[in-house]
Parts: C-alpha cells; sequence; structure tokens
C-alpha cells in the first residue's frame, strides 16, 4: 500500500514543480540568468584579486576559475533556451546572452593568465560582472512592472 502512495506523492511533487518552473516570465528567467553569471564572473574576479595579491594558492584560483566556466555555461544554456514572445524579449534575450558571453571570455582570459599574471586579468572580470550587475538590476525592475 505505501509502494502506490509513494509515486502519487511523486508525481503531485513533479506537477507542483513543473506548475512553478512554468509560471516564470521570460524577463525573471533572463533576470536569473544574468544574476548567476554576475555571481560566477564576481567569483572569478575575487579569485584573481587573491591570487594576484597572495600568488600562493594557483590551484583554488583555478578551480575557481573552472566553476566560473561551469556557471557561466549554465546561465548562458537557460538563457538560450527561452522562449521569448516579444520583439522586447528578444532584444533582452540577445543582451543578456552577449553579456554572458563577454564574461565567458574574460574568465577564459583570466584561465589562460593565471599563472603568469594574475592581475592583469582583473579589469575585465570587474568590468563584465559590472555589466551582469547592471543587466540583472534593469531586468529586476522590467520583471516588478510586468
Amino acid at each position: 500500500m505505501k509502494s502506490a502512495r509513494l509515486p502519487a506523492g511523486i508525481a503531485v511533487a513533479l506537477v507542483a514543480i513543473a506548475g512553478f518552473t512554468g509560471c516564470a516570465s521570460t524577463t525573471s528567467s533572463l533576470r536569473q540568468a544574468a544574476s548567476d553569471a554576475r555571481s560566477a564572473a564576481e567569483t572569478a574576479q575575487l579569485a584573481m584579486i587573491q591570487q594576484r595579491d597572495d600568488g600562493t594558492f594557483l590551484t583554488t584560483t583555478q578551480t575557481a576559475l573552472g566553476d566560473a566556466i561551469t556557471e557561466l555555461g549554465a546561465a548562458e544554456q537557460a538563457a538560450t533556451e527561452l522562449q521569448a514572445a516579444t520583439s522586447a524579449e528578444t532584444a533582452e534575450q540577445k543582451s543578456t546572452l552577449r553579456a554572458i558571453r563577454d564574461a565567458t571570455d574574460a574568465v577564459l582570459a583570466a584561465q589562460r593568465s593565471v599563472a603568469a599574471d594574475a592581475g592583469r586579468a582583473v579589469p575585465a572580470l570587474r568590468s563584465t560582472a559590472a555589466t551582469l550587475t547592471k543587466l540583472a538590476d534593469r531586468l529586476e525592475r522590467a520583471e516588478k512592472q510586468q
């Protein structure tokens, strides 16, 4: 008897999860992707600053940069998979993808330079994190107006 309840409970949970995820607007989903990408870029920036200032945490820095690339890839995939319904949403999607890809490029450049000159990568990482912050804030304002 209990085995019949367990699958039914799982089914109810899956339907609830699908309902919640289906309710997110395109703007909200883009804001989340931009926020996730911003966190990844900021983490990479902090890792490179620590590496520049101390120089003893190379493996930790390399791990942080690898994790940032993974998170940026997930944010890009999330933004790519959205179905924009209006031309404004399409423009926001393109803007979000461009910013995420710029951040990815900056982190990849940081990975290449980490051992030689960690400080060189910090300005690009700072710039992409600032761009993503502005984008996420703009998307949050747009989301609240919906």
